[in-house]
């Protein structure tokens, strides 16, 4: 296990105290043993903690060291100690002593109640630990406050109470929170408040929180995506194209998020010839293989249904020898849905869907977690916007088997 500040201490005073006895200590025959020392006793409250014997160890260690203004640092690192082993119920109880004596000035009575809080989230316990912030972080200190107000963050997001959240971040000094800026974080609440409107079939409401999020975050990709949904929804396609366009400027790696909405207002709005060119112009640039293909493909449906199947199959041949990508093989060997003579391809098309339905969507830059879902808070890691798309992973899996 890691050497805590408490152990070095206890250690410290246990060589310290084994140097003093051997040079002073005599055996006397025939005589009761001496009561133990108070190093004797530190010594034998390490030698039980290293020992997982945990609650002989804090008995011992409590007794030894007599809970005073001046013993509070060192039982303030106990508990912390004990509540990293997961020993949390000791942990609770030492705090907990704590706070029982007098003579602690409000500084001390206040850093306790922090310690205590965060035990009671370790085994958590959420309501008592945020009875316990609010009041604190009303009266303590500027450094104090910061720190209870982040651990009621933690405890307001993990709960999903996400108003709450919002809240709390406004009052956080912090420029960045969890991975994120504290703006772009509030933006992220409001969009999980906007989805759950969304879930309910409260659109006014859903559209109310989305323009706040957008307040936060201007050009955030989560509220603004969810914007464009919204639009399309509500079949407002042109106001859905300038907010694809404006974000797609400011970043053109969102293309591959954004391609499939495009494309449907696309349609939705008859297929003017101004947007037909704007498309065309993003496909000449780089596009994504993973999640971009699935926008090329859309592409190659409408162009079948516009300008015929041989059409549709010139375009992705021109996709796939400019880009590669095997989710437009895939297609091109499925006739794109548009011919139904490709005898003796079926196997083919099934395993190369297989391999697609199987491969990896989306990864975090943070921890490397990865899955099909895109996550705007890495399960893993607990990061905001950390999330991007992977780009013809497939690919590179077969690559790294060959070797």
């Amino acid at each position: 296990m890691p050497v805590d500040g408490v152990i070095l201490l206890i250690l410290m005073l246990a060589i310290a105290a084994g140097f003093v006895l051997g040079r002073h200590s005599k055996k006397i025959k025939n005589s009761p043993p001496p009561q133990q020392t108070f190093d004797q006793r530190c010594l034998g409250g390490l030698n039980q903690l290293l020992s997982d014997r945990s609650d002989e160890a804090v008995a011992t260690l409590v007794e030894a060291l007599d809970v005073t203004p001046e013993t509070m640092a060192t039982h303030l690192a106990l508990g912390a100690l004990l509540r990293r082993k997961g020993e949390v119920a000791q942990a609770i109880a030492v705090h907990q002593q704590l706070l029982a004596v007098s003579g602690l000035d409000l500084k001390q009575r206040q850093y306790v109640q922090l310690e205590l809080a965060l035990n009671y989230v370790a085994a958590g316990l959420y309501d008592r630990a945020e009875a316990i912030l609010l009041p604190l972080q009303a009266e303590a200190s500027i450094a104090l406050k910061e720190r209870c107000l982040l651990v009621l963050l933690d405890i307001y997001q993990y709960e999903g109470e996400w108003r709450k959240a919002i809240d709390v971040a406004g009052r956080i000094t912090a420029k960045t929170v969890f991975g994120v800026g504290v703006r772009p974080l509030k933006s992220h609440y409001c969009c999980e408040l906007a989805t759950l409107a969304r879930a309910k079939g409260d659109w006014r409401l859903c559209h109310a929180l989305l323009i706040e999020a957008a307040s936060y975050d201007k050009l955030g990709l989560r509220s603004n995506w969810l914007l464009v949904e919204f639009d399309i929804r509500q079949r407002r396609f042109a106001e859905a194209v300038k907010l694809i366009k404006r974000l797609i400027a400011a970043d053109a790696t969102v293309l591959p998020l954004l391609g499939n909405a495009l494309i449907e207002c696309y349609v939705g709005l008859g297929r003017p010839l101004k947007i037909r060119r704007y498309i065309e112009q993003l496909l000449e640039g780089n596009v994504y293989t993973g999640h971009g293909a699935a926008f090329v493909l859309a592409l190659a449906r409408d162009i079948a249904i516009v300008d015929g199947a041989t059409a549709a199959q010139d375009f992705l041949l021109w996709q796939l020898k400019t880009h590669g990508g095997l989710s437009i093989l895939a297609e091109m060997l499925s006739g794109v849905a548009y011919a139904d003579s490709w005898d003796g391809m079926q196997e083919s098309i099934a395993v190369i869907n297989g391999a697609l339905a199987a491969g990896v969507s989306y990864r975090c830059g943070n921890c490397g977690f990865s899955g099909n879902k895109l996550h705007w808070l890495c399960p893993s890691c607990k990061k905001w916007s950390t999330f991007g798309w992977v780009d013809d992973s497939l690919a590179i899996k077969a690559r790294a088997r060959q070797y």
